[in-house]
C-alpha cells in the first residue's frame, strides 16, 4: 500500500507496508520466495514492533512449502530504501534501531534481506541499511549511503549500535567513519590478516596506507563503485528494481502483494475494447471505491478495439494503486483474451492465467490495424516497464525481428534476465551469461512471427504468477471465500443499455424507427408512429452515446441533417434527388459511427463502418417496404381506420389524390378549391370532386380553407390561401 512520502523522515515503511506482506502467503495460495518492501520515513514508531509479526505467515507458507518438495530456496525480502527516488533520512535513532534490530531477527530465521538504495540515504537511515544481509547500490541514478552526521561521543549507546550492526560484516573504521570525522582509515598491507581498513587511532597505531578522501575531519559517504571496493556493498550494482528482481531470482509479483482481510470486488472485460470500455470501467471502479474493496479481479475476455482506449482503461487501473487507499489488481487472463487484452493485464499488480490463455497474439490485430503498431509498442513497453514487467519480452511481442534469450549469470550472482541478441553481444554475452533458453523465435521457422506466450512460458518466465482453471481458484489466491467476492457488472442501467446495444435489438429500434417515421408523414393525423419513431431513436443513441461520449455530438448532427435533408426531398423538392440520397447517407453514417464507438482512421475501421452502413441500408430499405404496406392497408382495418384524418370525400376508392396529367397544368394553373385535409406544408386540396396532392405556401392551412394555385412544376403544385 502507498503511503505519503514526508522529507526529512524514513519513508513509506508504515505499518500498512509490512502488513502487506501478509496476503503473499496466504494458506490457499501459491507462496512466493520473496517480497518487495518499500522503505521512507512515515509511521515508524507503528512498524517497530510489527515487521517480525508481518513476515511470519510467508515465512510459515513458504517453509510448508520446502518441507513437502524438499526445495532448500532462500526467502528473499527485498528492502527499497528510495521508493520515490528521494532522499532518506531519519533522524529518529530509537525507530531506526528498532527496524534493524527486526530485520536482522529475520535473519536469523533464514531469511535473506537486501538492501537497495538508489538516491540518499543518510543520517540513521544508514542503520538499517547496514543491518540487512546484502546492500545494492545504484550507477544511475546515483545510490549514496551515508553519513550519518556527527555523533557525539556521549552518545554511546548510538555509536555502539552501529559497531554492534556491523561486527564481523564490514570494517569498524568504515563504519565509523560514517558517523565520526575524526576517524582516519586506513588500508592494511596485503597478506596482513584481520580487516583489510583499519582505524588509525587504534593503539598501538595499526599499519596501512591512509585511504585518499578518508581522513581525519570528514564524514564518509560511499556511491556503488566505493561500497563495492571497500565491501560494503557485495552485490554488483543495479539501477533499477527490475534489475534487483532478476538478479535475485524473483518475479515482478514480488513487488507487489495483496493485503491483509481483503475486501475482494470482481469485473469482466468482453468484447472489443473501445470507449464502451473505457466508460464502463470508469463507473465499475468508482463502484469498487465506494464499496472500499482493497483488490480488483479483472476477468480478461476481451481482444481488439481501439488502442487508444485500451490505454486509456490501463492508465485507471495503474491509478488504482496511487490512491490514498489502494486497490491490488490481479488480471485474470482467460482464452478468449487476445491482442489488447495483454496492454490491460501488463496493467495489474498480478497475471493470473486460465491454463489455454495467451498473452500478446498480435498478428491479426496488426493485419487489420497497420499504423496502430508504433502507438501500441510504446504504450506496452511503457506499462510493461512501470509495473516491472520484462520490456524485451513486450517488444518482442510487436517487432517481428527482435530476437530475445533468456540467460544468466556464469558467475551465479547475476540471476536470471531477458536479453535482446544486440544488448546480449554488447555486453560481451557468451563470456558474461549462459544461455537458458531461447525465448523468440523459440524455433528457427518462427524467426519473423510476433512473441506470443501461452500460460506456461507465461508463469515460467515470470509474467505470471500462477495458472487458475477458473475464477473461484483466483478468488482462493486472493485470500477470500469464494462467495464474498462482490461483482461490479451487471447495474440496472447497464443491463439495460447492453440489451438496446446488441446487434438484433439496434437492427430492430432503427427497422421500427424509421418505419414508424415515414408512416406518420404518409398519414396526416396520426401522432402514435411519431412517438414510436422518436422514441426508438432515442433509445438507440442513448445506449450507444454513454459509451461514446467522443462522437456523441457528430453523430447526433449527422442524423439531423439527415432528417433535414429529407424533409426537404418530402415536403419541398418532390421527387428523388441530391437532398433524398444525402440525407440517407447522413442518416446512415450518424447511426454507424455511434456504433462503431470512434472516428475511423485505419483501413479496418473504415471497412467495420461500411459493413455497418450497409447492414443499416438493408434496415431502411425493409422500412420503406413495410411502411407501404402499413400505409396501404392499414387504414382499411375497422378501428385503426378511426385514428386517420380523411377528406369528405375521394376521386378514387383509397381516398387519395390523383395524379396530374401533363396537359391539366394550364387548366389548373390559378384554380381555387378548399384544403381537404391540413396542409403542413403538404396535403390535399379539393377542387370540385377531384382532390390533388398539393404544397402550401407560407405555412399551415386549416381544412376548409379557400386556396388557390399559384404554381405548377411537375407534379409539384403550389398553392396560397386566399
Amino acid at each position: 500500500m502507498a503511503v505519503t512520502t514526508h522529507s526529512g523522515s524514513l519513508g513509506r515503511l508504515g505499518l500498512a507496508l509490512f502488513a502487506v506482506l501478509l496476503g503473499a502467503a496466504l494458506a490457499r495460495a501459491e507462496p512466493i520466495a520473496g517480497v518487495v518492501v518499500p522503505i521512507s520515513a512515515k509511521n515508524l514508531p507503528e512498524v517497530r514492533g510489527t515487521v517480525l509479526a508481518a513476515v511470519e505467515a510467508p515465512l510459515k507458507a513458504f517453509e510448508a512449502r520446502r518441507l513437502e518438495q524438499g526445495d532448500p530456496g532462500v526467502f528473499k525480502i527485498i528492502c527499497d530504501f528510495n521508493p520515490d527516488g528521494l532522499p532518506n533520512k531519519s533522524d529518529d535513532f530509537g525507530a531506526c534501531y528498532e527496524l534493524a534490530e527486526r530485520l536482522r531477527d529475520l535473519q536469523k530465521r533464514g531469511v535473506r534481506t537486501i538492501a537497495y538504495v538508489h538516491g540518499d540515504v543518510s543520517r540513521h537511515s544508514v542503520l538499517p541499511v547496514l543491518a540487512c544481509s546484502e546492500v545494492v547500490l545504484s550507477r544511475q541514478p546515483l545510490g549514496v549511503l551515508g553519513p550519518v552526521g556527527d555523533v557525539p561521543a556521549d552518545k554511546v549507546v548510538q555509536r555502539q549500535a552501529y559497531e554492534t550492526i556491523a561486527a564481523g560484516r564490514y570494517p569498524l573504521a568504515l563504519v565509523r567513519k560514517l558517523f565520526d570525522p575524526a576517524v582516519e582509515v586506513l588500508q592494511a598491507p596485503a597478506g596482513v590478516a584481520g580487516d583489510r581498513f583499519r582505524d588509525g587511532r587504534d593503539r598501538p597505531r595499526p599499519d596501512g596506507v591512509p585511504v585518499q578522501g578518508l581522513g581525519p575531519g570528514t564524514l564518509a559517504s560511499f556511491t556503488a563503485e566505493k561500497a563495492h571496493a571497500f565491501g560494503l556493498a557485495q552485490a554488483e550494482p543495479r539501477n533499477t528494481l527490475q534489475e534487483v528482481l532478476q538478479a535475485y531470482d524473483l518475479p515482478a509479483s514480488a513487488l507487489r502483494q495483496a493485503p491483509v482481510d481483503p475486501v475482494v470486488c470482481r469485473t469482466v472485460l468482453t468484447g472489443p475494447v473501445n470507449g464502451e470500455t473505457r466508460e464502463k470501467m470508469e463507473r465499475r471502479l468508482k463502484a469498487a471505491r465506494d464499496l472500499k474493496a482493497t483488490v480488483l479481479i479483472v476477468e480478461l475476455a476481451c481482444g481488439d478495439g481501439d488502442v487508444k482506449a485500451a490505454h486509456h482503461v490501463a492508465l485507471q487501473l495503474m491509478e488504482l494503486a496511487d490512491l490514498d487507499e489502494p486497490i491490488f489488481t490481479i488480471a485474470y487472463v482467460k482464452p478468449a483474451a487476445r491482442n489488447l487484452a495483454t496492454l490491460l493485464a501488463f496493467a495489474c499488480d498480478r497475471i493470473v492465467m486460465h491454463p489455454q490463455a495467451k498473452l500478446g497474439d498480435f498478428e491479426g490485430f496488426l493485419q487489420a490495424h497497420p499504423r496502430e503498431q508504433e502507438e501500441l509498442a510504446k504504450h506496452l513497453a511503457a506499462v510493461a516497464n512501470r509495473k516491472l514487467y520484462p520490456a524485451v519480452i513486450a517488444q518482442g511481442m510487436l517487432d517481428r525481428k527482435l530476437r530475445i534469450r533468456w540467460v544468466e549469470s556464469v558467475k551465479g550472482d547475476g540471476g536470471k534476465r531477458f536479453l535482446d541478441d544486440q544488448v546480449f553481444l554488447a555486453e560481451d554475452g557468451p563470456k558474461r551469461w549462459r544461455t537458458i533458453e531461447t525465448v523468440k523465435p523459440a524455433r528457427e521457422e518462427d524467426v519473423h512471427q510476433l512473441l506470443t506466450l501461452n500460460a506456461e512460458q507465461a508463469r515460467r518466465f515470470g509474467l505470471a504468477e500462477s495458472i487458475a482453471a477458473n475464477a473461484d481458484e483466483v478468488a482462493d489466491r486472493a485470500g477470500v471465500a469464494r462467495g464474498q467476492v462482490r461483482s461490479l457488472d451487471g447495474d440496472l442501467l447497464e443491463r439495460i443499455a447492453d440489451f438496446l446495444r446488441d446487434p438484433w435489438t439496434s437492427y430492430i429500434l432503427i427497422l421500427v424507427g424509421v418505419t414508424c417515421l415515414i408512416i406518420e408523414l404518409k398519414l396526416p393525423g396520426v401522432t402514435m408512429p411519431g412517438v414510436v419513431a422518436a422514441v426508438c431513436f432515442v433509445l438507440y443513441f442513448w445506449s450507444h452515446s454513454q459509451f461514446n461520449g467522443q462522437i456523441l455530438w457528430l453523430a447526433l448532427l449527422l442524423f439531423l441533417l439527415g432528417i433535414c435533408l429529407l424533409a426537404i426531398e418530402l415536403f419541398v423538392l418532390p421527387g428523388f434527388g441530391f437532398c433524398g440520397v444525402g440525407g440517407i447517407v447522413c442518416i446512415l453514417a450518424a447511426l454507424s459511427l455511434l456504433a462503431l464507438g470512434r472516428v475511423p482512421n485505419t483501413e479496418g475501421d473504415w471497412t467495420d463502418l461500411g459493413g455497418r452502413m450497409g447492414y443499416l441500408l438493408l434496415g431502411m430499405f425493409l422500412a420503406v417496404i413495410a411502411a407501404a404496406l402499413i400505409v396501404r392497408y392499414v387504414p382499411h382495418l375497422p378501428i385503426v381506420n378511426q385514428l386517420l384524418l380523411h377528406p369528405a370525400e375521394s376521386a378514387d376508392e383509397g381516398g387519395h389524390g390523383a395524379g396530374l396529367e401533363e396537359d391539366d397544368a394550364e387548366e389548373l394553373l390559378g384554380a381555387i378549391g378548399v384544403a381537404a385535409t391540413p396542409l403542413r406544408p403538404s396535403g390535399k386540396m379539393q377542387i370540385g370532386d377531384r382532390f390533388l396532392d398539393v404544397v402550401a405556401e407560407g405555412g399551415y392551412i386549416v381544412p376548409g380553407t379557400r386556396v388557390q394555385i399559384v404554381e405548377i412544376e411537375g407534379n409539384r403544385v403550389v398553392v396560397k390561401e386566399i
